[in-house]
């Protein structure tokens, strides 16, 4: 996946299947209605012309769920137009429904064909009615009242042009919206691109530590933030590849919010957090992440955005660790072989930034063994969910690693993703992910 999941569906590449769908199975049941209709006023020829075009209506209906394509809708609707328009002309419909249908047809071509075939159609439709009803030819035609003969091409030339003005309009709209998603893509593009220019993250390699790392944003700019905090002399080669140095600390967070609004925030966040832990390495970690609170909540000012998240330091083999409302990190015994999520501290309640509801943070402390692994995640994993509605979970999330446990990080890591992408299949993101493996060597 890049920015967007890459998989997409059908579906949603074809934006007029569900008017496809439903137009294709109207047709069909009104086709079905007119075969018992006629058959009951023993008209056998509109019999067979009814259930014929039902039939066609009926498997158009059945290729477009197969397929979840309408390109044969685009000819079987203007043929069977055609086609009924023709034994209309010459028989005269069938009780009244003819009638009804012919008026219909501008309605129901106005959405579903581009714009030179709703025209042709519609115009060669109005030409056959103007031909059969006005000219020498309506002697060979049905004998229409003089009065229907009048006034029906009129009424249907009437629905055709407001529905050719309603067609312009809504090219023009559409045209608009097209041109205004290109420009939010675009800049969507540019601040994902400076997003990740400013998230650079190439450190993988530490003292004590074997780290993988992955974000995969919903929609191009991610609302999740990950950072590692190396040793003061490597934070000028913090975009560069540092072998053997020391790992002070790492945080995950993830912003509230979707899209470039809580893209901006997470910048703002994460200079906020950078300084702060440096800064307050001589103070209890939950000071830090207190400060930090209170820095975010000042210079967000009035915007409502806020932050959950674990910060952690590293001291040799043990870890500080302070939760502000994220979800609880997986901890793996190499000595047990066994898994355990870390409950927060009771003492600790509330996420960051929020100005109206008091928060308190506490520090966890914990010591890790070689062989030991921390995950780290973000709720975007375990709440993802497949089209049936189901969530991947934190049993699943669990089970995945149960099976790739021993094996490199990075192997661990794609697993994981490769898991979610087999369980959610085309179903389409709802939130950021992001999961940090740490190894204690």
């Amino acid at each position: 996946m890049k920015n967007k999941r890459r998989r997409k569906t059908q579906l949603n590449r074809d934006k007029n299947y569900h008017i496809g769908w439903f137009i294709s199975l109207l047709i069909g049941l009104h086709g079905l209605l007119m075969t018992f209709v006629c058959f009951g006023d023993a008209n056998y020829s509109m019999v067979i012309v009814s259930l014929a075009y039902s039939i066609v209506m009926f498997a158009t209906f059945v290729f477009i769920n197969i397929t979840k394509k309408i390109t044969l809708f685009y000819v079987t609707g203007p043929l069977i137009i055609i086609a009924l328009e023709v034994d209309f002309l010459l028989t005269g419909g069938a009780q009244g429904f003819g009638i009804i249908w012919m008026a219909i047809i501008p309605l129901f071509t106005l959405y579903l064909l581009p714009t030179v075939s709703f025209f042709t159609l519609n115009s060669v439709v109005f030409l056959l009615l103007v031909l059969g009803m006005w000219t020498p030819l309506k002697q060979y035609c049905y004998q229409y009242t003089p009065f229907f003969a009048t006034r029906f091409p009129l009424v249907y030339m009437i629905a055709y042009i407001f529905t050719f003005f309603l067609k312009h309009r809504i090219q023009l709209t559409e045209n608009e919206l097209n041109d205004q998603k290109n420009m939010l893509s675009s800049e969507i593009e540019q601040a994902t691109f400076i997003q990740q220019t400013f998230y650079q993250q190439k450190i993988t390699t530490f003292e004590n530590w074997e780290i993988a790392f992955k974000c995969v944003p919903m929609a191009g700019v991610s609302g999740d933030l990950y950072d590692f905090y190396p040793e003061k002399q490597a934070q000028k080669a913090y975009t560069s590849n540092v072998k053997d140095s020391e790992l002070l600390g790492a945080g995950i967070f993830d912003i509230s919010g979707h899209g470039i609004s809580s893209g901006i925030i997470t910048l703002l966040a994460k200079n906020i957090i950078v300084q702060e832990f440096y800064e307050g390495l001589s103070k209890p970690l939950w000071q830090v992440v207190q400060n930090i609170n209170d820095r975010f909540i000042v210079e967000k000012g009035g915007i409502q955005n806020y932050i959950t998240g674990i910060m952690l330091r590293f001291n040799k083999n043990n870890i500080e660790l302070v939760n502000s409302g994220h979800q609880k990190p997986l901890l793996y015994r190499k000595a047990t072989n066994t898994f355990q999520f870390i409950e927060n501290s009771s003492l600790a309640f509330g996420a960051i930034g929020l100005s109206t509801v008091s928060s308190s943070y506490d520090s966890l402390f914990l010591e890790m063994k070689s062989g030991d692994e921390l995950f780290l995640y973000t709720d975007g994993i375990v709440d993802n969910q497949n089209l049936k509605g189901d969530s991947f979970g934190h049993k699943a999330f669990v089970d995945s690693f149960s099976r790739t446990i021993g094996l490199p990080v990075e192997t661990q890591l794609s697993a994981l993703f490769d898991e979610i992408n087999v369980f959610s299949t085309d179903a389409e993101p709802e939130d950021d992910m992001t999961l940090i493996i740490l190894k204690k060597k």
